[in-house]
């Protein structure tokens, strides 16, 4: 984090220029911190931490999706405050008084914001000081005498001071995205987990009843199958809730997030709808569930062992894309579940960028075959070729592509995904 240090320096220096000087020119330092870091830090040290900075629009959007407006009574908590964005975005909804001290003051008892590093925590009470600056107030007092008004951001662990985060009105939270293993045991995930996961389940059990909630979360848990189990646990505390899908995070990084508001509300049973999709055909239209049955490839080569019968074997790099394939190179021994040809395999590893999301392979030939688990297996109810035509020429429709980049934004494409796509030969 030393290339970030050295930016708070500069940012000090900003300070101490504006007390001499307040000229216009300094006016947009405060607002260019999350540019700036990808600048500092590499993005190998970002994934590693799950950190990533939200950017001025999308700390906008995030405090502007609030239920509930923030006025002079609200307190807005940052559990993972990062470089600060979400909180001076809140503090804009704040009023500015005639001097920073003044302002500062009152800012520090209604945004509270904690973080790991105190690199981090420094950074967002320098950004919300010139703030005060930036919004025409005069810094009247010393740097380290504003940076005392600001009691609430600290550094700390927020699962470690949930009583503190219980008092929130608003709740702003743009979590660490990696994952990890935790001693706590959950009903719904085990071994390595999301932190996003962790850290809005576990924040959203402490809130108050009418705290508004305003979250940046991975698309993962939005229409990832392995969170179907989390999803289904978190809604029921949420009322009034909108999922808003926004597409990547950034330039420089390849994770798709959506943005989830809502107000908690323990008295009732609620509902989320994490699926937020168009219906792109007519309505009632079939699925490609009602003529094919889908799964997953049951071979996992690293795991399983080479025993049982010899079949045809096949994985992403022996499929000819768009194409089809009869005499099938490669052949292993295997005792789990292998499919009867005809069928349709698509390659699991998907994402928004990608021209096509879904591409398909048509396998024939009479022998069973052995599928690796990076291949969604698409197999005819009625065992008809042409039907498996049929989905190829579906598969390179346009509303295929949309219809996935609203439903499935992560890297890899799932059962309830495929089998939920129009199929438009009616």
């Amino acid at each position: 984090m030393e290339g970030f240090a050295e930016y708070n320096t500069k940012l000090e220096q900003v300070f101490h220029l504006w007390r001499k000087d307040s000229n216009s020119k300094y006016s947009n330092h405060s607002n260019v911190t999350a540019a700036k870091v990808r600048e500092l830090i590499d993005i190998a040290t970002l994934r590693e931490s799950g950190v990533f900075f939200t950017s001025e629009n999308l700390a906008e959007k995030a405090i502007n999706a609030f239920n509930t407006p923030i006025d002079d009574s609200a307190l807005v908590v940052d559990p993972t405050c990062g470089s600060g964005s979400l909180l001076v975005a809140a503090s804009r909804k704040l009023a500015i008084m005639p001097l920073a001290s003044e302002t500062l003051k009152k800012w520090g008892k209604q945004l509270c914001g904690i973080d790991l590093f105190p690199e981090f925590v420094y950074c967002t009470k320098l950004r919300l000081i010139l703030e005060t600056l930036v919004r025409g107030a005069e810094a009247d007092k010393s740097l380290p005498e504003l940076l005392n008004l600001l009691t609430n951001i600290h550094v700390g662990n927020c699962l470690d001071q949930l009583p503190l985060i219980t008092k929130a009105t608003h709740l702003a939270l743009n979590p660490p995205y990696n994952n990890s293993k935790t001693p706590a045991s959950y009903s719904w995930a085990n071994g390595k987990i999301n932190n996003a996961a962790i850290y809005y389940y576990e924040l959203s059990l402490i809130l108050k009843d009418g705290c508004s909630v305003s979250a940046i979360l991975p698309d993962v848990l939005r229409s990832g199958s392995r969170f179907e189990a989390w999803r289904r646990t978190v809604e029921p505390a949420l009322a009034m809730s909108n999922v808003a899908v926004e597409g990547r995070f950034d330039k420089q990084t390849d994770i798709d997030i959506f943005i989830l508001n809502g107000l908690v509300d323990r008295q009732s049973f609620n509902t989320v709808e994490w699926q937020t999709v168009e219906t792109l055909g007519t309505e009632g239209a079939h699925k490609i569930r009602d003529f094919f049955e889908v799964a997953v490839g049951a071979v996992v080569p690293y795991r399983d062992p080479h025993e049982g019968k010899l079949y045809s074997y096949i994985h992403p790099k022996t499929l000819p894309r768009w194409g089809e394939i009869s005499k099938i190179p490669e052949s292993r021994r295997f005792l789990g579940r292998v499919f009867q040809p005809p069928f349709v395999a698509i390659r699991r590893t998907s994402g928004p960028r990608d021209r096509h999301r879904a591409v398909p392979t048509l396998v024939l030939g009479k022998r069973l075959v052995a599928v690796e688990n990076h291949l969604i297996v698409l197999t005819p109810r009625n065992g008809s070729l042409e039907k498996c035509r049929e989905l190829s020429d579906l598969l390179k429709e346009n509303h295929v592509n949309e219809f996935l980049n609203n439903r499935i934004r992560c890297r890899h494409l799932t059962v309830s995904a495929i089998s939920e796509i129009p199929w438009r030969f009616e």
